[in-house]
């Protein structure tokens, strides 16, 4: 998390604790953001919405920090 760029996983358990234990020590990161399995499961029909969705939130975040030391869920665009 040290290159500037936000995380994008589906591994909540351990992108939380590194999180946390950013916070809890003061440093900050670059943001974490989740992408759900079950909204966007691991199939090439649903590599679309997942680039839609990730477009989506970079065009409402535009500035480098817009996220930083935050987590965001990503959600699915409207269709």
């Amino acid at each position: 998390m040290e290159a500037g760029r936000a995380v994008v996983t589906a591994d909540v358990t351990d992108f939380i604790e590194l999180h946390r234990s950013a916070v809890v020590s003061g440093r900050s990161h670059a943001g974490v953001v989740f992408a759900s399995p079950r909204r966007f499961p691991p199939t090439k029909r649903v590599i679309g919405r997942l680039v839609g969705a990730l477009d989506a939130l970079m065009r409402a975040h535009q500035a480098d920090d817009a996220i930083e030391t935050q987590i965001v869920w990503l959600e699915a665009p409207p269709r």
